[in-house]
């Protein structure tokens, strides 16, 4: 058996999915943006060779 944590409330359980799915949603935006500016980078490279 673990040691029992401590209970979740209905407001916190909801919350902290909210919170994550933020975290996630920013994330995935952060790493799309990056290879959209690599892609134009790596085409700009490209188009100068």
């Amino acid at each position: 058996m673990r040691p029992s944590l401590p209970t979740v409330t209905i407001e916190d359980s909801r919350a902290v999915p909210a919170g994550l799915s933020m975290m996630l949603s920013l994330l995935n935006n952060c790493i799309a943006r990056s290879k959209l500016a690599r892609s134009a980078l790596g085409e700009k490279i490209l188009y100068r060779q």
